[in-house]
């Protein structure tokens, strides 16, 4: 309806939609969604929102914190199916965006006590 009126009011304007906004920002619906979750934005506002983030330094880093974020806050609330969601989201994300892979994953953690004993601790 609204679309009929805006065309009616404007007939030579093109108007660019929510699908082309999250086409031309850099990042997949699915990721634009746990940005809008995490920062409790409307998915177009996460769409400019991922825009910048994809143009500044560790802004990769930064969004990669938020889907970990999203899978955190969804395991204390027993949300599995959100849970595995995320995960998928994380997988695809860091897949795309190699820039954000962390330098040490962690579930690592538990090795790195054992690196440094053994002196392969690489920092």
């Amino acid at each position: 309806m609204l679309k009929g009126l805006t065309i009616a009011l404007y007939p030579d304007c093109t108007m660019i939609t929510l699908e082309d906004c999250t086409a031309l920002c850099g990042f997949s619906r699915e990721e634009v969604l746990a940005i809008a979750e995490h920062e409790h934005l409307p998915e177009i506002v996460a769409t400019a929102l991922a825009n910048r983030l994809l143009c500044q330094a560790r802004g990769t880093e930064r969004v990669r914190d938020m889907i970990i974020d999203n899978i955190r806050q969804a395991q204390r609330r027993g949300d599995k199916r959100h849970v595995l969601a995320q995960l998928h989201v994380l997988h695809h994300f860091l897949r795309t965006h190699r820039e954000a892979e962390p330098r040490r994953h962690p579930w690592s953690a538990q090795f790195c006590i054992q690196e440094q004993r053994l002196g392969l601790d690489a920092r």
